[in-house]
């Protein structure tokens, strides 16, 4: 298995040496909290990887393919992103996406229907049934 900074280096040579790189490895890159900081990643693909806690902050992301991948607490800050970046599904939990720009609405609609769900959980009350010896009197 290739380590993060053997990753991150294949990353660096760019789209074309990526996308071999994941052609020719069935692996599932780990990638857990790598620094992929004002990198091009366009056109590459992230499918099904580990980018839980990585840093893509400043990345130009037009045509990536994070499907499926575990992007729990990534840090999109200042990313752009583009109409054909596929974050279809996937893990998107504490990922931040302050100051990016275009982004798809596809993700936009999950990132909030995830916030929306983990507030709902957060403030749920669980409901109790009337204490057996209550008395209710109907009129």
């Amino acid at each position: 298995m290739a380590t993060r900074e053997s990753l991150v280096g294949i990353i660096e040579r760019g789209k074309d040496a990526w996308n071999r790189y994941r052609v020719m490895t069935p692996s599932v890159p780990y990638l857990y909290r790598a620094n992929l900081t004002d990198m091009n990643l366009r056109g590459m693909n992230f499918r099904g990887a580990n980018l839980a806690d990585a840093d893509l902050s400043g990345t130009l992301l037009d045509g990536t393919d994070f499907d499926g991948a575990n992007l729990r607490g990534a840090k999109f800050v200042g990313a752009r992103f583009g109409w054909d970046t596929k974050i279809t599904s996937g893990q998107l939990a504490r990922a931040v996406f302050w100051g990016a720009r275009d982004i798809p609405a596809e993700l936009l609609q999950r990132t909030i229907a995830t916030i929306v769900e983990s507030c709902m959980r957060k403030h749920a009350r669980p409901k109790t049934a009337p204490a057996a010896d209550s008395t209710h009197i109907v009129e």
